[in-house]
């Protein structure tokens, strides 16, 4: 089951092993629209400038694989 958790500050996706998957599928395949993506507003898929700054801030990632991850697993 996949749970997005939305705090003030922050916002959080937690899911299991088996969902993750799914989960990765939809993160590269909304990365994947930013690939060709110049450094003008308009040029940005979702056409929002909020959007264009987050992914700048991010590290233009193209892929799953450039996000940040943390692991922690219980052992």
């Amino acid at each position: 089951m996949i749970k997005i958790v939305q705090r003030k500050t922050k916002v959080s996706i937690e899911c299991s092993h088996a969902d993750w998957g799914f989960l990765e599928w939809c993160l590269e395949e909304g990365l994947l629209a930013w690939v060709d993506v110049e450094d003008e507003e308009t040029d940005n898929p979702t056409g929002l400038d909020s959007a264009l700054r987050a992914w700048k801030r991010n590290g233009r990632p193209c892929s799953v694989a450039e996000i940040p991850v943390i692991n922690r697993k219980e052992d």
